[in-house]
């Protein structure tokens, strides 16, 4: 599928921010979550509290050091959206 026929369907999608999902691939699989941020550029969404992963922050003005756990972008496989 080129990037035409992907944008259309992108610009199709009923998800929307506070939907419950549930995750069908990965280590958070066979669990739901509630939909945080919705990136139709990269076909991709943030579910709250799920595909977390550590980052690590050097000291830099204005900001804390340390490793912090945020929530990573989860793939949107949408078959009937």
């Amino acid at each position: 599928m080129g990037w035409k026929a992907a944008q259309k369907l992108i610009h199709q999608w009923k998800i929307l921010r506070g939907d419950n999902v549930m995750i069908i691939r990965g280590k958070d699989r066979d669990e739901t979550g509630t939909i945080k941020r919705v990136i139709r550029s990269q076909t991709r969404v943030i579910v709250e509290g799920k595909n977390l992963v550590k980052k690590h922050i050097k000291q830099g003005q204005g900001h804390q050091v340390g490793i912090f756990t945020v929530e990573a972008p989860l793939y949107v496989s949408c078959l009937n959206c």
